[in-house]
């Protein structure tokens, strides 16, 4: 198995009654800087509240990708 990235850090949130960026935070995120998310197998058990201000968080954040599935 290959080691994981020091720089790859997995944030727990809870989409429904958290924010992503609350959550990226306490995780010890910098906005500031691009970053990759993976947003796999979520979508279809959440709000569209929660789904878009999600996608409205990864947006505000310059250099920012992401991917997911709908």
């Amino acid at each position: 198995m290959r080691a994981l990235p020091p720089s790859l850090i997995f944030a727990p949130v809870d989409f429904e009654r958290q924010s992503l960026a609350n959550g990226l935070a306490a995780a010890g995120f910098h906005d500031d800087q691009p970053a990759y998310f993976q947003w796999l197998g979520v979508t279809p058990y959440l709000t569209r509240e929660a789904i878009v201000s999600t996608l409205d968080f990864v947006a505000s954040i310059s250099g920012a990708e992401v991917s997911f599935e709908y």
